[in-house]
């Protein structure tokens, strides 16, 4: 991620010495993992902003031994939510390709028609 700081993180063994390692905890950690190397500058401003915001918010809840199954739950779903909406945008949707290829065609009539 071009905005995060790498080092934030951490290792899970290394997180805290005490910080028991759950289930829950370990599957927000692999997730976090996995979404790290993201090239956010590929995407909108605004959704790769949400999702900027959604992972660093992700990285305080793995990281505070406060953190309840709730609060983990919630992060893993919201970072899930966010790198979905990544590729959300209207150059994906193949209504747009159809409306835009329905266009075309109907200029290319209306030109052919313009000339006879």
């Amino acid at each position: 991620l071009s905005k995060s700081n790498p080092s934030l993180l951490l290792p899970l063994t290394t997180l805290k010495s005490n910080l028991l390692i759950d289930d829950n905890r370990q599957l927000l950690y692999n997730t976090l993992l996995e979404y790290s190397n993201i090239n956010l500058s590929e995407y909108s401003t605004t959704k790769a902003n949400e999702f900027q915001s959604s992972y660093d918010y992700a990285i305080q809840v793995l990281n505070s031994l406060d953190s309840t199954d709730v609060e983990i739950n919630n992060a893993i779903y919201n970072v899930n939510q966010a790198y979905e909406n990544l590729d959300s945008s209207i150059f994906s949707s193949t209504i747009f390709w159809v409306i835009l290829v329905i266009l075309i065609i109907v200029v290319i009539v209306v030109v052919c028609c313009m000339r006879n």
